[in-house]
């Protein structure tokens, strides 16, 4: 999941700079723009997930020392 996240940000990088080499009044601008925000959220959703899990990790982990505590 960490190689889709870094993939992603690599394509949402290459797209922003493509925008903003653009006239922001073109045509070409939207359809980038449009490109741009899908990339934005598959790359937000999985930063996201990976999170998540991360986060469960961390909570499991915790929950394991506690329990080897008692």
């Amino acid at each position: 999941m960490c190689a889709k996240r870094d993939a992603l940000s690599v394509k949402w990088n290459e797209a922003f700079d493509t925008l903003e080499t653009m006239k922001q009044d073109s045509p070409e601008y939207e359809e980038s723009f449009a490109e741009w925000e899908k990339v934005d959220q598959e790359y937000r959703q999985t930063c996201d997930q990976i999170d998540y899990a991360e986060l469960n990790e961390r909570i499991r982990r915790q929950a394991k020392v506690r329990n080897d505590i008692s």
